[in-house]
Order: structure tokens, then sequence, then C-alpha cells
């Protein structure tokens, strides 16, 4: 049987009160209150999975991510959030909510705590409202053709304003999340569940991966340097107008660039289509160009005026 969980998540996407059991609420609804909305999200970023059986279970706690902790979330395309904000007399304004994105997008860092890029939503900012007033957070990850379930509890941190975040594709802010107490139950979910063929929605196909953001640092951290790119392929958009689809030749990320932004360009002489005849002076080239020209020549894309030369004339 096929389940298709984007459907689903539009129906468990939950925000909630949770009231404490004074005595007016115990005189009113026995022990607690527990109001409840739902909200059209998560199903931009759901999966459609089959379904199998269930198995048996084992629970390990610790305060840190084991191997197997860390195995579930550099797999998951996928995890769900609960949050909170106690609002006195009011009760618990709870949130739980769903995150998705390519296989891996939540990054487990060098001090074991979590890097996760979050990307457009709803725009009701439910979680995200939770974390600025109360910034604690549980994350359960699941391991859909294991069973196993991993919940976590701790501090989350919002960043607004990182490299990073223009860097990887799709996010808008980061969360920095600390782990405090985890959990991993073993064979847990009573369901199995496998990623069919073409599973993925089309918005998680549209974010990135933090290879691709590394890769876009590094290349940004050398943006006031020259690079080599070479022409991927060519249009002829008119009789008199040709677009060139360039890529690096270094194979890395390309910065995103803004519309009509300038980008300077120098050749390297490599098709001399630029060659011109040298009617006097001389002329020398920061590196040897590969087309081969005449003394009498010169390729005007990458040569300067010799240093010794005050006379240099070209036939243009």
């Amino acid at each position: 049987m096929n389940v298709d969980l984007r459907k689903c998540l539009q129906e468990i996407r939950y925000d909630g009160q949770y009231m404490k059991a004074t005595e007016d609420n115990r005189r009113r609804h026995g022990q607690v209150s527990l109001g409840h909305r739902i909200f059209p999200d998560g199903a931009a970023f759901g999966f459609v999975r089959d379904l199998a059986e269930p198995g048996r279970s084992e629970v390990l706690v610790s305060d840190r991510l084991d191997a197997n902790a860390r195995r579930i979330i550099e797999a998951a395309d996928t995890f769900f959030v609960a949050s909170y904000v106690d609002r006195d007399r009011e009760g618990w304004q709870v949130d739980v909510s769903h995150r998705g994105g390519r296989p891996g997008f939540v990054r487990v860092d060098a001090d074991g705590g979590l890097t996760v890029p979050d990307f457009n939503g709803n725009l009701f900012f439910n979680t995200l409202g939770n974390f600025v007033i109360n910034p604690r957070a549980g994350r359960l990850f699941v391991d859909h053709e294991t069973g196993d379930m991993l919940q976590m509890t701790g501090t989350v941190e919002v960043i607004l304003d990182s490299p990073k975040i223009a860097a990887f594709e799709g996010a808008e802010r980061l969360w920095r999340v600390r782990p405090e107490k985890v959990v991993l139950r073993g064979n847990a979910l009573p369901l199995r569940w496998s990623l069919l063929e073409g599973g993925m929605s089309p918005s998680s196909l549209m974010t990135g991966e933090w290879s691709q953001a590394e890769s876009r640092l590094k290349v940004a951290a050398k943006a006031r340097t020259w690079r080599r790119f070479c022409v991927k392929r060519a249009i002829e958009e008119s009789s008199t107008i040709r677009s060139s689809h360039l890529m690096p030749v270094d194979g890395g990320a390309v910065i995103p660039h803004l519309a009509g932004q300038h980008l300077p360009i120098r050749t390297a002489g490599h098709c001399g289509d630029c060659r011109t005849r040298i009617v006097s002076g001389g002329v020398s080239y920061a590196s040897e160009p590969s087309y081969t020209v005449a003394d009498n020549e010169a390729l005007i894309c990458c040569s300067v005026p010799a240093q010794t030369d005050d006379n240099l004339q070209l036939d243009l």
C-alpha cells in the first residue's frame, strides 16, 4: 500500500494550548484542556513512501549523539519539531510541525550540535516565534526503513545573519541546535516505509546540500580573485546575439548573483578572435596565451604594452 505523506502532513500540523492543571481546569475539564488548530504546513517538503511491517523496541538514553544517532540524522530527509511558550495563566502555547529537505539537510557539527536550514513555509512563524521567546525544542527523527526513532530535547539558537544562509540553496535562516537529552528507540516505529521512485517533493528538490554550501563558501572567500570558466554551451539567440553558458573549470560551486549584476570577465587568449596587427611597438602577456600569433600580431584580450615601449600602435 502506498501512502502520500504530503497529504498526511496537512492533517497532523498541530498548534495548541496546553492549559495548566489548576483547580478551575480540573472542575471544567477533568485534568487539563487541550485545544488545537491545523495549519497547511509541511506538505511542500513531504514524500511518498510505501508501507511495511512493525518490529520490537529497545531504548537507549544519552546526553550526546552516538554513531547510530548520527547515522539517522545524516540520512534523514524529514524530522518533526515541538516548541512551546508558557503564557502564565493562559497556559502553554504549543506548536508541533514538520521540516523536510534533501537527505542530510540537517548537519551534525563537530561539537555534537546540529545546524538546520530553515526554508520558506506557511508564514505563520509559530515555531520560530516560540524559539525567540523560549529557545527550547523537542525533535523527532525517524528511520523509516529500520523503524528506529530518535528523540532529543535541547536549546535552539535562531541565526538570521550568516554567510551560510546565502550559501545553502533555499535557506532563509538557520537553527543551531544543542542536544541535552537523546533517546534512541530501536524498532519503535510500528510501520516500515520505503521511499518510492520520484517520491521526493519538487520543493525539496529545489533546496541545496551542505557539500554544495561549503563549496560556495570557499568560492565566496575568493570572490575578489580571478577564476577560470569554460563555455559549456552556446546558443544563437539571433543573427547578432550569441549567449554562452559558462561553468567553472575547477568543478566547484557558483556564487549566486543578482539580476543585472556586473561581472568583470577576462579572456585568456584561447580563440584568437581578438587578434590584431601591431603597427609599431610591442606587447607582453602575463601568461603565455594558448593561441599562437605572429610576431607582428597581438591578442587584445590578454596583452599589455611592453614595459619598455611607449609607442604602441595597433591596427584596429
